[in-house]
């Protein structure tokens, strides 16, 4: 089984690592999220519905499958 977290981006930090090296890191809000489909073909997960763009929402009625 797969474990997969959905989030966003909120930003950058920097922590030192135990050699006293600066390492940067990133920041990424995760909030619950429901499976309502196993094997889901295309996600757009944006905080407002008017976000998405008008590439994306087009893809998004077409169904369209993205390969990576």
């Amino acid at each position: 089984m797969n474990k997969i977290l959905l989030g966003t981006k909120l930003g950058m930090t920097q922590m030192w690592n135990d050699n006293g090296r600066l390492i940067g890191g990133t920041v990424i809000g995760i909030k619950p999220n429901h499976v309502v489909k196993h094997g889901a073909d295309f996600v757009i997960a944006t905080e407002k519905p008017g976000k998405t763009t008008k590439p994306q929402q087009y893809l998004a009625k077409k169904k369209v499958k993205i390969m990576k």
